[in-house]
């Protein structure tokens, strides 16, 4: 087994550079998606450092450091995260780089599982072996925590045409594609499960939380009354810049052909919208028994 996990080129002040690009993504991300991937992303750095750690390839534990995750791009899901070292930790400064160190084993197990078949992370063959080499790699790829965290992690790729693109602090970069991702939540024995997808046309009442002005499509999104999942909106393209600031924080009654996934409101194309005023609070009459 090797130990040549450490990177020896200079390091950028990040430890993953985090990309989600295509169909499902103009820079905006369902929320449940996003809090899931975020936490199965959380699980999957934990116990990367927790193994690094017990197997003495770095010289920090969980807590001496934080994970933070930086501001998102414009137009695509993008976000930085990084390694931040809790104040009065000695003993970091011997190897400048060893926090990459999480991410080289972070990306090079993710890259080993995207190639294994349903069952082989439990009794991986000899070819498997002989390609994972290194001992730590094989308990992060063997590791229950690690693999549900990662399902989860490329989970928020659901188009062919999407991609999870991942760059390391030494600026390597991984690409997970749809077909990729598939391989790893099988893989991971974590399948999910389909959504039926089907179209009807409705007039509902709802509140506009979200408002792009720069948007080729999902120019807006509102919760029908103002409860749920957002519901983003196609506007007709007579809507003007200035009709849509109007929008933001208004109460709108639109009709038009609405996307379903399974029982979920997810898209709706517009043909024709109107702003209303704002519903008043139902009173509860106290005085019924």
């Amino acid at each position: 087994m090797t130990n040549a996990l450490f990177p020896t080129v200079e390091t950028g002040d990040y430890l993953l550079d985090i990309k989600y690009q295509g169909a499902s993504f103009n820079g905006v991300m369902e929320i449940d998606a996003l809090g899931r991937e975020l936490l199965g992303l959380e699980a999957c750095l934990q116990r990367t450092i927790e193994i690094l750690k017990k197997h003495k390839k770095i010289d920090f534990t969980l807590n001496d450091v934080d994970i933070f995750v930086e501001a998102f791009e414009k137009g695509s899901f993008r976000k930085k995260v990084k390694l931040v070292f809790k104040k009065g930790i000695r003993g970091i400064e011997k190897h400048p780089a060893t926090s990459n160190v999480v991410a080289v084993l972070f990306v090079g197990a993710m890259t080993v599982i995207a190639t294994l078949k349903a069952g082989e992370m439990k009794e991986p063959s000899a070819a498997t072996l002989e390609k994972i080499k290194d001992q730590v790699k094989l308990e992060l790829v063997q590791d229950k925590t690690f693999v549900s965290g990662l399902s989860e992690f490329v989970r928020p790729i659901q188009a062919e045409d999407d991609k999870l693109v991942i760059k390391d602090s030494v600026e390597k970069e991984t690409v997970v594609d749809y077909e990729q991702k598939t391989k790893i939540v099988e893989a991971t024995g974590t399948e999910e499960q389909v959504e039926q997808e089907n179209e009807k046309f409705e007039t509902l009442k709802g509140h506009v939380t979200r408002v792009d002005l720069d948007a080729d499509v999902n120019h807006i999104g509102f919760k029908v009354d103002n409860k749920g999942s957002l519901v983003l909106c196609n506007l007709p393209e007579n809507i003007t810049r200035e009709q849509m600031k109007e929008y933001l924080d208004s109460w709108i009654n639109v009709s038009g052909l609405v996307t379903y996934y399974g029982a979920e409101r997810k898209h709706m194309k517009v043909e024709t919208i109107e702003v209303i005023p704002k519903p008043e609070q139902t009173k509860i009459d106290f005085t019924k028994k």
